[in-house]
């Protein structure tokens, strides 16, 4: 209720609620690539920063595909465990509808494009990636989280409080 007494389109209250949780995605994902890094000598490792940024490429950009579900749950689900039940069980349905056989060729799971795992460009031997990141899917993923982010401004905007 207060928030709708507020003076502030509602373009411009779910545009910031946007821009905060994609920073929290990039903040998240870059502190590993600080933190391994420095802390690994401690222990009598070395972990390559090279490494630790690719990752935080990775895990930023599917990061922001999971977001822009959680996002589209939220505008959809009013409930306060809803939004966030309705997400987990959709990223657990596309994960295993792309993990189906005759889907595999057509669908990449989007863990496994964060992880490494299976993928041409993480040996798993070394558990190192190569950089050939996998670009064009990342670009996908990309605009993938840009539609689910519009369909949720589309949606808020539509409705009727």
């Amino acid at each position: 209720g207060f928030t709708l007494a507020l003076t502030v389109s509602r373009w411009r209250l779910l545009a910031t609620r946007t821009l905060v949780g994609l920073a929290e995605v990039g903040v998240l994902a870059t502190l590993p690539a600080i933190v391994l890094p420095t802390l690994s000598p401690l222990i009598g490792q070395s972990y390559p920063s090279s490494q630790a940024w690719a990752f935080t490429i990775l895990w930023t950009m599917v990061g922001s595909l999971i977001f822009g579900m959680g996002l589209l749950a939220s505008v959809l689900f009013t409930g306060e465990f809803t939004a966030p039940v309705a997400a987990i069980l959709g990223l657990m349905g596309y994960s295993l509808v792309a993990d189906i056989s005759p889907m595999d060729s057509y669908l990449t799971d989007i863990h496994d494009v964060m992880s490494g795992i299976d993928m041409p460009y993480f040996t798993e031997r070394t558990g190192l990636l190569s950089w050939h990141l996998p670009w064009h899917t990342l670009v996908a993923v990309l605009l993938a989280a840009a539609s689910l982010i519009a369909i949720s401004a589309r949606i808020t905007n539509r409705q009727d409080f």
